[in-house]
């Protein structure tokens, strides 16, 4: 049952990133600030979350356990209702514009693919790519989003190119006190005086 809530409740909200993202900037509510919306250049859907990180990761995590109900559901009614939740949370990942969303969803979907089938799971694999292939090309703003979503994810922009030194001053933080770490934020007070933001 939480289960189900949860996929019920992101694709609802993926519905309402769907329409920010198309243009209904009064949509968008009060917290999310200008820098969630058009964040690096991209436009940004988020439905009512307060960033499109939050918003990617969550459909990264709807997508593997949407297509897995789908496949097994034996009810016809309910396999088009676990279908609309699947697609709306690839065209969630494609809202949000964020490439570690789309990374975490093609890795994780293959696994759970693989583990459930192995091998005789290449067929339902293919049908997948071909499927999400027509829907971005044939849904006017999915294929905006996701054409959006590939020139994101193949530019290492400045955000990009210093993760690994962030990476890298996490790792040595966290050696310095592996146990008990050093507290909320440390790597931002330690690094910047505050001003480096969050980990990623």
């Amino acid at each position: 049952l939480f289960v189900v809530a949860f996929l019920l409740l992101a694709f609802a909200n993926n519905v309402l990133a769907g329409l920010q993202y198309a243009g209904f900037d009064n949509l968008y509510l009060p917290y999310q600030t200008e820098h969630v919306r058009e964040a690096a250049g991209f436009r940004r859907g988020v439905g009512v979350l307060g960033h499109f990180m939050e918003e990617g990761m969550i459909c990264a995590a709807v997508v593997p356990i949407a297509m897995m109900i789908f496949l097994e559901e034996k009810k016809k009614s309910l396999k088009w209702v676990w279908a609309l939740v699947l697609v709306s949370a690839i065209a969630g990942i494609t809202f949000s514009v964020l490439r570690a969303a789309l990374g975490g969803v093609v890795v994780g979907s293959l696994l759970t693919l693989l583990l459930w089938r192995g091998a005789r799971a290449l067929p339902v694999i293919l049908g997948i790519i071909a499927f999400v292939g027509i829907l971005v090309v044939a849904v006017p703003t999915l294929n905006k989003s996701s054409s959006a979503l590939m020139q994101h994810s193949s530019v290492a922009d400045e955000s990009a190119m210093g993760r690994p030194a962030m990476a890298l001053a996490g790792l040595k933080l966290w050696m310095e006190s592996p146990i008990f770490g050093g507290g909320p934020g440390t790597l931002s007070r330690k690094i910047s005086g505050g001003q480096l933001g969050r980990a990623n």
